[in-house]
């Protein structure tokens, strides 16, 4: 059973941005987890971009070049994940999940910006008043989507049939 889902080949680099901008959301959250470790894994191209931004990050330090690095990232996963176009002509109930993933994304991102030096430190999340405001919406829009959408059920299998190969050593 299933609904048809197209994914064009038109919006492939929108797909792509948004899985970059997934990924961007998930490495900015992961900071506090990950800098311990020994990881800073942002584009090289934006720490560059902020001097200082680096050193400070790896020391554990909150600095105005950390700040303006973390808000120009958000920026571009905010933008990342913004593509309308993505779920044009596709299934209401998809475009709905991945719509709602998207606004959950930046829900998580305004978190990340809010978070301030306490970003370094645990991961931020959304608050429970932001997810509902996200998330209520986002139920009844797949309800009342799949609900409308006949849904084709594959029949029962027939049982294998083997067959034998005929064999000179059968005979």
């Amino acid at each position: 059973a299933g609904a048809p889902m197209t994914l064009r080949l038109d919006r492939h680099n929108d797909y792509e941005q948004f899985v970059d901008g997934a990924q961007l959301t998930d490495t900015l959250t992961d900071l506090s987890a990950d800098l311990p470790q020994g990881d800073l894994l942002l584009p090289h191209e934006a720490l560059d971009a902020f001097p200082g931004a680096e050193d400070d990050l790896r020391q554990g330090r909150w600095s105005p070049a950390t700040a303006a690095l973390i808000r120009e990232l958000t920026a571009l996963a905010r933008q990342w994940l913004t593509r309308p176009a993505m779920t044009q002509g596709m299934h209401p109930g998809a475009a709905t999940v991945l719509d709602t993933a998207a606004c959950l994304m930046r829900a998580q991102l305004d978190a990340v910006d809010a978070a301030g030096p306490t970003l370094l430190k645990r991961a931020p999340r959304p608050s429970l008043v932001a997810r509902t405001r996200i998330l209520a919406p986002a139920r009844l829009r797949s309800g009342l989507a799949w609900s409308l959408t006949p849904m084709t059920v594959p029949g029962p299998r027939r049982p294998a049939v083997t067959t034998r190969d005929p064999s000179p050593a059968a005979a």
